[in-house]
């Protein structure tokens, strides 16, 4: 699983690589935890399976 982010426009940057077994049988979705001070929002733009990215391999 390959997940990366961004800053308001800035580039998408690489946050985490972890191993996935694809073929599993599993239930996931986006999860966050909020900081100690106000004013974070956090917008998903988007969600998806896909092959495996081939610049990481």
């Amino acid at each position: 699983m390959i997940v990366r982010a961004r800053a308001d426009d800035g580039p998408w940057r690489l946050v985490r690589v972890a191993p996935f077994d694809g073929d599993a049988a599993v239930s996931a979705g986006p999860f966050l935890a909020a900081p100690t001070r106000a004013g974070l929002t956090v917008r998903f733009l988007r969600w998806e399976r896909s092959a495996a990215d081939s610049d990481l391999h």
